[in-house]
């Protein structure tokens, strides 16, 4: 499974760069997790530190430039992503702020609209301090909602996306299919899916981000909580939902 290659991250920024023209926009300041990755391709547990920052700027006519704490450095030049720019962090005073901003002013010293991820299902991975000292310091530019841009580049997917959907959604269906084979009265819901996981990455998947599971005799109450002790009986109904990637 794992990431694609650099043409299809050189895509999504092109297509971007169409909609960012679209919607008046000079820059797009990409801050979550889920965006980052979708841009630069960079895979990491360390996004579950609140600690740092990340950011990421894209320009209609410069190239990609991350704004990243020093430690992700290596890890980030092995993507497509070669303008880094970073600071020594955890610095509480200033993370990231003075470098994201020094950049901003480099590539349009003038009025501009910088987009941001501000709406639905998305999120500002920084401070509301830092960012309120953002607009405060860069009060020439003005920072509005990109959501719906995101949201309408990532909607409609590229043949190496989908690919890669119906891959996993394989993989899946197939361990799914294979569970019954290894169950057996007696089992905690947490051993349960400590084999559904390690099946998964048997067959080919990178990560299971998302696993609850819930059983009883009459059914189940939820399906967003973790497995428990609680042990299989005959009769029981059991449900895993997992989102894996």
């Amino acid at each position: 499974m794992r990431g694609f290659g650099n043409a299809e991250y050189e895509e999504r920024v092109k297509k971007a760069r169409q909609l960012m023209q679209e919607n008046k926009l000079e820059m797009l300041l990409v801050t979550s997790p889920q965006n980052f990755r979708y841009f630069t391709g960079l895979d990491s547990y360390f996004w579950e530190s609140p600690t740092r920052p990340w950011f990421l700027l894209l320009s209609l006519n410069h190239d990609p430039v991350a704004i990243i704490p020093s430690i992700g450095v290596t890890s980030l030049k092995k993507t497509w992503i070669h303008n880094i720019k970073t600071w020594q962090s955890p610095n509480p005073d200033d993370e990231g702020v003075t470098v994201l901003q020094d950049t901003i002013l480099s590539i349009q010293s003038n009025k501009c609209a910088v987009g941001c991820e501000m709406g639905l299902e998305s999120h500002l991975r920084m401070s509301l301090n830092d960012f309120q000292k953002l607009n405060a310091n860069l009060a020439n530019h003005s920072f509005v909602d990109a959501s719906p841009l995101i949201w309408k580049l990532r909607m409609i997917k590229s043949e190496s996306e989908i690919s890669k959907i119906k891959k996993i959604v394989s993989i899946a269906s197939k361990v799914f299919d294979e569970l019954p084979k290894h169950l057996q009265v007696g089992q905690s819901e947490i051993e349960i899916c400590k084999i559904m996981k390690k099946t998964l990455l048997d067959h080919g998947a990178d990560h299971t981000l998302y696993m609850s599971c819930a059983s009883g005799p009459g059914g189940y109450d939820q399906i967003i909580c973790d497995p428990t002790e609680k042990k299989l009986q005959d009769g029981d109904i059991l449900i895993i939902d997992t989102g894996t990637t």
